[in-house]
Parts: structure tokens; C-alpha cells; sequence
């Protein structure tokens, strides 16, 4: 797509978000394609899962002493910050997991790998970053980002897949996104239901003895996992398919289900945009 081309969707998206109530200043840049490198990483130990694994976590017999303690398991950066990220994990033999960012802190970035998406995709990234703009003007206390950025994700989720859903008229363009938007919550679920069990399999876990399963029990265990995963998941979401994958994915995908249960009735968009906006506010509150 040529810049021309992309300036133009992108002020189209912006007035069909703006109808809804999606707050879009500085959502795209309409300046020539930019430099910015933006990557994401999240790190894993191979033996355990949950918030205690990753890269720069706790320090107990599992874990070597590592710099700091990361708040969150997503870090966002240049490809130089994420290559250090990957030395440390190779160092260490933990699992990561890496990727492109092509959007970040509520911007569209046009590079080259965005304008190279399809149509239906530049809107969704573009109406879930608008989305990510949005909760600015409802809160103004301090979000706590850890326990309610899985929520923020999860309706940034709906309003981008949904949202590209209503916003194309023509059938062709508006069927691929009902079809990207049920391969995504698909993908989403599956990630999920692996994480829980690949969770349940790396905890402290004890025999029917009373004594504590070996570790080489446990890694089997997980590898069986992972490569059910691996047969059913593809190369849908990019790899390698490990530890690091699920913390990653899991972080944006945790809580579909619960918005999908305040907003499964609904086909006009505008009072999707209603359900999320009122239940992301509970969320906020608890």
C-alpha cells in the first residue's frame, strides 16, 4: 500500500471510531514511514509458568540471580533492548518468545510490515489502538497495569476484530474480517486452555506417594503439551512454540471470554462499544 493510500484509511478508520466514541488523536501518523523498530519479548523458565517465571523474576533455588525483577512479562523496545533480552535468555537456558511490534502505546507506526498488511488488518490494529487511546478520558486515577491491562486487551480485542466487522460495507472485505475474528477467538481460546494445563503441570506437584513428582516427569510432561500445541495452533501466531509463547499470548488473551460474556448478544457495534466502556469501568472499580 502506498503512503497516499494508507494516510486515506487511516482518516476513514478515525472518523468510524470517532462515531462510537474512540478517542483517535495521534492513533497514525500521516508523516513518511518511520524508523522506529519497535519489538516485544517475554522470557520464561522451561520449569515453571505463571507470574514466578519470568525473566528477571524471583530468586529461589530455580531461579539464578538475575539484574532486576520485571513487573510485567512483556517488554517493549528496539531490537537492541530485546537482543539483550535474548542473550540473557540463552545465557540462563530459559525459553523466550519474540516478534515485531507493529503498533505500540496506543499509535499506529507506519512501517513497512504494517503497510504490508492486508486492509481488514491495518483496520483492526488501527480500531484496537483506538480503543487503547480510549480509557484515558474515562479514568483519572492511575490504572493499575498489571491486574487490568489483561482486561484493556481483551475489549481492545473485540473493538478491533468487531469493529472491522461493521466497518466494511463491501461483502468480500466484511466476510474476511467475520473470518479473522472467529480464527482469533479461536486461537485466543486454545491459547488459554494450554496455558491452564501447561500451569497445572509445572506447579509443585506430588505423587501418589506423597513425594514430590521428579523433574523429569514434569518436563515430559510439558513437551507431550507443547507438541499438541504445536499440531493444533500451526505457525498462526509465529514461534517458537514454548513457555515464553503462552505468557506472551496468555497476557493478551486471558480474559476474551469474560468480555465476550457482556457482549456475545449484541450485533449493533454501538452497543458493544456501550457493554465494554460500562464493563471495563467495573473492571477498573474492583
Amino acid at each position: 500500500m502506498e503512503h497516499k493510500e494508507y494516510v486515506q484509511l487511516m482518516r476513514s478508520v478515525s472518523d468510524f471510531a470517532r462515531r462510537y466514541g474512540l478517542e483517535t488523536t495521534n492513533l497514525y501518523s500521516d508523516k513518511n514511514i518511520t524508523n522506529d523498530d519497535k519489538w516485544a519479548i517475554s522470557v520464561s523458565w522451561k520449569n515453571r509458568l505463571s507470574n514466578n517465571e519470568i525473566l528477571y523474576s524471583y530468586i529461589d533455588e530455580y531461579k539464578p540471580d538475575f539484574d532486576k525483577k520485571l513487573k510485567f512479562p512483556i517488554v517493549f523496545g528496539p531490537r537492541e533492548k530485546i537482543e539483550e533480552h535474548m542473550k540473557m535468555a540463552e545465557k540462563k537456558n530459559a525459553d523466550y518468545f519474540s516478534k515485531k511490534a507493529v503498533s505500540s502505546d496506543g499509535h499506529i507506526l507506519p512501517s513497512p510490515e504494517f503497510l504490508d498488511l492486508s486492509i481488514v488488518k491495518k483496520v483492526e490494529y488501527a480500531l484496537h489502538e483506538a480503543f487503547h487511546n480510549t480509557p484515558k478520558l474515562f479514568f483519572e486515577e492511575e490504572r493499575d497495569r498489571i491486574s487490568k491491562w489483561q482486561y484493556e486487551e481483551a475489549s481492545a480485542f473485540f473493538v478491533g476484530y468487531l469493529g472491522a466487522v461493521h466497518y466494511f460495507n463491501e461483502d468480500g472485505l466484511r466476510q474476511q474480517a467475520i473470518d479473522h475474528y472467529q480464527k482469533n477467538l479461536n486461537l485466543g481460546r486454545s491459547v488459554n486452555r494450554f496455558y491452564n494445563e501447561l500451569d497445572e503441570i509445572l506447579c509443585f506437584r506430588v505423587g501418589k506417594d506423597g513425594t514430590q513428582l521428579s523433574q523429569e516427569i514434569i518436563m515430559a510432561e510439558r513437551e507431550e503439551v507443547l507438541e499438541r500445541a504445536k499440531k493444533e495452533l500451526k505457525d498462526n501466531l509465529g514461534g517458537p512454540i514454548n513457555n515464553a509463547f503462552f505468557v506472551y499470548y496468555h497476557t493478551f488473551f486471558e480474559k476474551i471470554d469474560d468480555v465476550y460474556e457482556k457482549i456475545k448478544d449484541s450485533v449493533d457495534f454501538g452497543e458493544i462499544i456501550q457493554k465494554i466502556h460500562s464493563s471495563y469501568f467495573s473492571f477498573q472499580k474492583k
